[in-house]
């Protein structure tokens, strides 16, 4: 795993961060349309989370290959299985 994703997800306040920018609720996906309208943002900051975030989606659904039944992702939010 990349270390950099990590430590991205670790920062105080940065998870859901993109949800509060957008007016979303956190339990909500955020739709594609304003997930590009995000990443073409002026605001450099709000540019960066649609970019980690398109990131990370494009990660959630490849496997590792040394657990194939396993997502890769699962290690930063501590999931089993």
């Amino acid at each position: 795993m990349a270390k950099w994703i990590a430590n991205a997800l670790n920062k105080k306040g940065s998870r859901g961060a993109l949800h509060r920018h957008l007016g979303i609720s956190e339990d909500q996906p955020i739709p594609e349309d304003k997930l590009n309208a995000a990443a073409n943002s002026k605001n450099p900051t709000i540019r960066r989370e649609a970019a980690l975030a398109k990131t990370l989606k494009g990660m959630h659904h490849k496997k590792s290959e040394h657990h194939p039944g396993k997502n890769v992702v699962g290690k930063l939010y501590g999931s089993k299985g």
